[in-house]
């Protein structure tokens, strides 16, 4: 709660104040992480119990299965047996007995009534899913272990997750490494620094996000499918242990509980601050492109042409809207996909320049007004590396940018 208060009570008026908004969203976000490990160490340790069970289980149910089918075709070989010995010594006393005086029955009459109870065990099922009981062990052990696979998968995600993105804590010491570099030597430009601070806080947010998703995924199979899963396994074992009438046959899988678990509480809280956090990375990111800034010369809108230059004028449905930004540290950039926030304030849209020019390359070259050329010196007797064709929003606006441009380029010069 003071996280959320901090964040929602700082200042956006200054740079510093700027930053503080950043370091807040910074402490909230290694806050919601450090829970959400607390979370995801204890639910994986259910579900690693929980699979290591439904694993166990399911290849006893399945054992039981082949083993009840084995145990049908055992006693069908011994009903086999049987019944051709009795059919032969059948055929040897009709042969060799006369009838009996006193109308008791001889062994042809009785092997002929062990034979018809024997005829209806001599053909077994064609294989074990012909089998009711057998469909059931094998019916509860499918369903246990493609719920011990799908627990598998989310914990595996989890664990690549956990690799491959950085946690706030890292952040924070990516921004230190920032500090440190734009303090010591001035090789960063502090404006971008900034820029790709709020980039990282807001892949932090994304990670956070895709986490607590993949943890609710988990919570979905562990606390609501894991009953389900429970219950059928429970009704084959019945079935094969209990006699007839004494087990529920047919009976519905339970219904879930309506009971919101911790794990599901913590992902609800964690979603909500996330809203008020993605909103001051916007407002953020907004104040990054105000004019007032001390670490920014100009931030407005301009038109670049996506034909190339060297070729015939392209048209009009060739220029695309741009946001162009020249910084103090003697930089040029520009962003593609900004777009007003939802709220009205800031913008949307990670802050990751298209293209980042020192001014001390750029030449610029008047056209026809609006309309001017940025040419990027190469290394060598300063030849052209690549050459960019803008569009201003009006004359006046085109005349700000090219003295701009040289004067940018004027001081890089000194």
């Amino acid at each position: 709660e003071n996280l959320v208060s901090a964040i929602a009570s700082a200042s956006l008026t200054s740079e510093e104040g700027g930053d503080d908004v950043l370091d807040a969203v910074a402490a909230a976000l290694q806050r919601e992480s450090q829970v959400d490990e607390v979370v995801q160490k204890r639910l994986l340790a259910r579900a690693g119990y929980a699979r290591k069970t439904l694993e166990r289980s399911s290849k006893f149910l399945k054992d039981a299965a082949r083993q009840r089918y084995q145990c049908t075709l055992s006693a069908n070989l011994a009903s086999r047996q049987l019944y051709d010995y009795i059919a032969r010594q059948t055929q040897l006393a009709e042969e060799e007995e006369p009838a009996e005086e006193d109308g008791s029955l001889g062994f042809s009459e009785v092997g002929q009534s062990f034979a018809r109870r024997l005829e209806q065990v001599l053909v077994p099922p064609s294989c074990a899913e012909d089998d009711p009981k057998c469909q059931a062990l094998l019916a509860g052990s499918g369903r246990l272990m493609d719920l011990s696979k799908a627990i598998e998968s989310v914990s595996r995600d989890l664990g690549h997750h956990q690799k491959t993105s950085p946690s706030a804590s890292e952040i924070l010491r990516m921004k230190e490494s920032m500090g440190a570099l734009v303090g010591t030597h001035g090789a960063r430009d502090p404006w971008l620094a900034t820029c790709e601070y709020n980039v990282l806080l807001r892949q932090a947010l994304m990670a956070n996000r895709e986490r607590r998703g993949m943890l609710e995924r988990m919570t979905e199979l562990v606390e609501r499918r894991l009953p389900g899963a429970l219950h059928a396994a429970i009704l084959a074992a019945e079935a094969t242990m209990l006699p007839e009438g004494r087990y529920l046959a047919g009976m519905p899988d339970p219904e879930p509980s309506d009971r919101t678990s911790p794990v599901a509480e913590a992902n609800q809280a964690g979603n909500s601050v996330d809203l008020l956090l993605e909103q001051r990375l916007a407002e953020c990111a907004g104040a990054l492109l105000e004019p007032s800034r001390p670490d920014l010369h100009k931030a407005g809108t301009l038109e670049l042409q996506v034909a190339s230059s060297s070729g015939p004028r392209a048209p009009a449905s060739a220029w695309r809207a741009v946001t162009a930004v020249v910084t103090k540290g003697g930089n040029f950039c520009w962003f593609s996909d900004l777009i007003p926030g939802a709220t009205g304030r800031g913008v949307d849209g990670l802050l990751v320049p298209e293209a980042v020019i020192s001014m001390a390359s750029l030449s610029v070259e008047p056209g026809e007004a609006p309309e001017f050329d940025l040419v990027e010196l190469g290394g060598w007797r300063n030849r052209s590396k690549n050459r960019f064709k803008f569009r201003a929003l009006d004359v006046e606006d085109s005349v700000d940018w090219i003295l701009l441009f040289k004067e940018g380029r004027a001081a890089a010069a000194r």
